[in-house]
């Protein structure tokens, strides 16, 4: 259960980091087009 809850939020801390840097990336097109 440690392990599982472990693995879920790191695979929520990368969701997150995507979601970020596509966010970003998404802007810096918006504002440059």
């Amino acid at each position: 259960n440690t392990i599982e809850g472990f693995l879920y939020s790191k695979y929520l801390k990368t969701l997150q980091v995507r979601a970020k840097d596509l966010a970003s990336r998404l802007l810096d097109e918006a504002l440059t087009h």
